[in-house]
């Protein structure tokens, strides 16, 4: 049997955690004995407990290892493991897609992330992540502006203007109180002014 790597994307409040969960219930409902083992980054400072949880019902809790890189995940997963899931997988450095091609050797991966980072550009090694995924759910959010369920991008605002694209890619929401964030449909979402500039000099 094929191994599969699957993976929840979309801007914010797609409830990409919420699907994770439930892909994780139905899995466990259906190989009641499959040994499981979960992660979520350092960087995401929502929770500062050791669970994968949603907004959308914050009691659940998946038990989760917290690791600084995707160097660490390799060591913690057993070869008895059947299903890894990783959460917010674009907090992750540019390795974690080698990781996952190597544990999707013997175990399924489940994955979430959002796609794209605040300046509209693939978001960490989500794009690699997507690229090598069996299964791929694009997930979409209502606009904060058109109230249309057709977001596909997250606004990073500074003192409710488009941030500079030279900010910090890896900002948890809430860490920094002068940044809001907003999901934005194609039509309202406001690269930043900066945004040439940022590419020609990265």
């Amino acid at each position: 049997m094929t191994n599969r790597v699957v993976v929840f994307t979309g801007p914010m409040k797609t409830a990409k955690t919420l699907r994770l969960l439930h892909a994780y219930q139905a899995y466990a409902a259906n190989q009641k004995r499959a040994k499981v083992i979960a992660f979520k980054p350092r960087a995401d400072t929502r929770y500062n407990d050791k669970c994968i949880r949603t907004r959308l019902n914050p009691d659940v809790c998946i038990p989760a290892e917290i690791v600084d890189s995707s160097a660490e995940i390799l060591k913690l997963v057993k070869p008895s493991i059947d299903l890894v899931l990783i959460d917010e997988a674009n907090f992750f450095d540019p390795d974690l897609h080698y990781v996952v091609m190597k544990l999707r050797n013997q175990a399924d991966v489940f994955v979430t992330g959002l796609d794209k980072d605040f300046r509209g550009l693939p978001f960490g090694p989500m794009g690699q992540l997507l690229a090598i995924a069996n299964e791929v759910h694009k997930l979409k959010a209502y606009c904060d502006v058109c109230k249309k369920e057709l977001a596909e991008y997250t606004q990073m605002l500074e003192n409710g203007q488009p941030a500079s694209a030279f900010v910090d890619t890896i900002t948890p929401e809430g860490s920094v109180k002068t940044r809001t964030y907003e999901t934005r449909c194609q039509e309202h979402f406001i690269p930043p002014h900066d945004l040439d500039e940022w590419i020609r000099v990265r």
